[in-house]
């Protein structure tokens, strides 16, 4: 027991009890509902009903007009001021009790339990469009083997011969969640449906009952599809202590073990082979029934009235066994409630803290909030959203002269985090924004307020979770801000058009931490340094290991640099990583780009090094192929669209060698010779369509000069076909074309700087 705190097995029945009545209610400073993916809640429902573990919950009690709330499950705020005053359709005239208890941790899996195991969330929202998530919308059901001795479903349950398992004294069953996992099947909810999926249907005080049992006894006992038993069904959604979901379930499952029954009955009736009957008997009957069969054989009942009779006893049983277990996985769940007294509540970050250090996995940034939530009652996370989505300030004066005459025909509309993340309105936040958020918040914290040397401790979980509210409230908008502005500049100068693109995440923490000085952010020499350290880094392999120890070597080397700009001699560290470029062994060396030893053993590239040199090229900018007229660059409004591109297509039968193999396994091939990182650049959906339709000599004709020049195509103009030799002498033309580019790029951003 802890001190001022409850800590329990939780009992869902009393959890939608409570939810029902408005007893436990979910703080809007809490994040969204994310647990949509169907995958997700289906583990959390195997994890049940294998009797595994499945975590903990936090509540705080306090009084229900603290904080801005939402019922759980529903969309809307309610703003209590009162015992009764509400705003939401689906609340209206609810009472709201003066306490309730706010859940502060365990939203995701108490929603989808709700949801799962009850139809309390649909009863409070009455109406779909008031769920917090479309994912919401959908039933859960076990299913199990249709027929007797075809049907290979497997059969946990013991269903095929109405045999319910032995289970263990300590009631742990011998299957696994993957086992339970397979069995799971949700159906999606439909309007104005009839189907047992609709979540409303069967729940209407103005329908007929017995149509309501019977429509769902049919949907779950469908010919030639598995049974299905509705798991929505295992918890009462009624506060009067009536058992209509109960009752209704048990005839569900009666009906599914007479229709077993009565195949097997079936079957057994059509043997005519003594001996095969035999066998049969005893494949069906457990050990007791079995006895009793033989013990009644020469009674003055036929063969098959003893069979049908034991028969339907063992059914009973196996009901009474399978509906008693799945009652028993709901009502003893491995699910912790620990409920906090209002008085205690400045411990409810301590449990936080404790419970994720001690494994359970709790997102800090959710920690965070809760902590900027004693401090203010406003949603933290549509706070951070607004200012995300928010108009922001660039100035095209830090940018190369060929980029600013791009980047002014989008100017007006621009906002790089959107662009980066693709981010649609009212969408949640990435997660790996608010990783990137949480660093740069820490480095200014601890650095900048605490005045502590730079480690790769302070970016970790606990030293995040140091940072006062306080803090938070006073910088949440700068770090936004520096985020967003690390990401226009890899937009703008590194060829980077998605988040996805940035194969070394900790590089944004650098080059953000740098830009939450506006002055840094408003001086081109700052840009040009950390291109020309960008490049460097990136192509010489600097943070393909041990990228911890990298991020505060770098991030501490950039620091002094900046504060020293004019001292050239501060930068000699770049030109020294420059001479690594595209020359460390196995990483992106001449013989690994070329794959020179790949077909005998030796060392492929890494996937992301062909995405680094297609960015680099696309950085600079270039004609597309076939059309002189239109420019390539990462920021376009269609840049997300580019596609990775042979630049010698594998679908044009170039090699002048006999090849027979098709082109999805010559590119699945990575050893193949034109799979090499520098056969690859961007083009447009477009352009690959024309590419398909032609001859290679055709294709090769068609590229633009420009492009070629831009882009180191170095083709023969009087070849239709090419040999290996031919191949291999493009790719060594283009990787020293390549290698110098980005020399030239790095020694043209340090000069600059002068």
């Amino acid at each position: 027991m802890l001190t001022n705190t409850q800590s329990t097995v939780a009992n869902l029945q009393k959890i939608i009890s409570d939810i029902l009545t408005n007893k436990i209610m979910l703080p809007d400073f809490q994040r969204k509902f994310v647990w949509s993916d169907v995958d997700k809640q289906k583990k959390l429902v195997a994890s049940i009903l294998a009797k595994m573990p499945i975590g903990c919950f936090l509540e705080l009690k306090g009084k229900s007009d603290e904080y801005v709330a939402r019922k759980i499950g529903i969309k809307t705020q309610i703003k209590t001021e009162t015992e009764t005053q509400t705003n939401t359709e689906s609340t209206q005239n609810e009472s709201i009790p003066k306490e309730v208890y706010f859940l502060l941790d365990g939203q995701q899996r108490v929603t989808v339990l709700s949801v799962v195991f009850s139809s309390s969330i649909f009863l409070i929202a009455k109406k779909s469009k008031n769920l917090v998530d479309a994912s919401l919308k959908r039933r859960f059901f076990i299913k199990i083997p249709k027929n007797y001795d075809q049907d290979t479903t497997v059969d946990l349950f013991g269903a095929k011969n109405l045999q319910f398992p032995n289970i263990s004294e300590e009631k742990i069953p011998e299957f696994s969640t993957k086992d339970v996992f397979d069995l799971i099947v949700t159906k999606d909810y439909i309007s104005n449906s009839n189907l047992a999926s609709s979540p409303y249907i069967f729940f209407d005080s103005s329908s007929n009952k017995k149509i309501e049992i019977e429509t769902l006894k049919s949907e779950c006992n469908i010919s030639n599809e598995p049974y299905l038993v509705p798991l929505f069904l295992l918890i009462e959604d009624k506060t009067d202590g009536t058992n209509c979901n109960a009752l209704m379930l048990k005839k569900i499952i009666k009906s599914i073990s007479d229709s077993i029954k009565d195949a097997i009955s079936q079957n057994y009736e059509s043997i005519e082979n003594s001996t095969d009957a035999d066998v049969f008997v005893k494949n069906v009957f457990s050990k007791d029934h079995l006895d009793s069969f033989l013990k009644d054989k020469n009674s003055e009942k036929t063969k098959q009235e003893i069979f049908e009779s034991l028969l339907e006893a063992q059914a009973e049983e196996w009901r009474y066994k399978f509906f008693n277990y799945l009652k028993d996985c709901v009502n003893n769940m491995g699910l912790i409630e620990f409920k906090l007294e209002a008085h205690a509540r400045d411990r409810a970050i301590d449990i936080y803290e404790n419970l994720n250090l001690g494994g359970v996995k709790l997102d800090v940034f959710d920690l965070i909030v809760a902590k900027v939530g004693k401090k203010n009652t406003e949603n933290f996370y549509s706070k951070i959203f607004n200012i995300v989505n928010n108009k922001k300030e660039y100035s095209a004066d830090v940018l190369p002269e060929t980029i600013t005459v791009l980047y002014n025909k989008i100017s007006n509309e621009y906002n790089a985090t959107v662009s980066i993340y693709g981010m649609k309105e009212k969408e949640d936040l990435p997660k790996t924004f608010s990783k990137s958020f949480l660093n740069v918040m820490s480095l200014k914290y601890h650095i900048g307020k605490l005045n502590k040397k730079l480690t790769g401790d302070i970016t970790n979980e606990k030293s995040k979770l140091l940072i006062t509210p306080d803090f938070i409230l006073e910088n949440y908008e700068k770090v936004c801000v520096a985020v967003d502005r690390a990401l226009f500049f890899f937009n703008m100068r590194c060829g980077i058009r998605k988040f996805t693109d940035i194969h070394y995440k900790l590089i944004i923490d650098i080059v953000a931490f740098v830009f939450l000085e506006d002055k840094n952010f408003k001086d081109k020499k700052i840009h040009n340094l950390l291109e020309a350290w960008y490049w460097a880094v990136i192509f010489s392999g600097e943070f393909d290991k041990d990228q911890k120890s990298q991020f505060v070597s770098h991030l501490s080397r950039l620091i002094d640099t900046i504060k020293n700009i004019g001292d050239s001699n501060k930068r000699e560290w770049i030109n020294t990583i420059k001479n690594n470029v595209l020359d460390v062994s196995n990483f992106a060396d001449k013989n690994l780009l070329l794959l020179n030893n790949a077909t005998t053993g030796g060392r492929i590239p890494k996937e992301h090094i062909e995405d680094l040199i297609c960015q680099f090229y696309l950085a600079g900018t270039y004609q597309k192929l076939f059309d002189k007229e239109v420019r390539l660059y990462a920021f376009s409004n269609d840049s997300d669209k580019l596609q990775i591109h042979h630049i010698i297509p594998l679908s044009l039968n170039v090699i002048s060698i006999d090849r027979s193999t098709s082109t999805k396994t010559l590119r699945d091939d990575k050893t193949y010779i034109l799979n090499s990182p520098l056969n690859k650049i961007f083009i447009t959906a477009e352009e690959n369509t024309k590419i398909g339709n032609t001859s290679f000599a055709n294709y090769k004709d068609k590229i633009n000069s420009a492009s070629k020049t831009e882009l180191d195509l170095n083709f023969k103009t009087d070849d239709t076909k090419m040999s290996v030799n031919d191949i291999k002498d493009f790719l060594e033309f283009r990787f020293k074309q390549l290698r110098g580019r980005i020399a030239n790029k790095i020694n043209s951003n340090l000069d600059q700087i002068n």
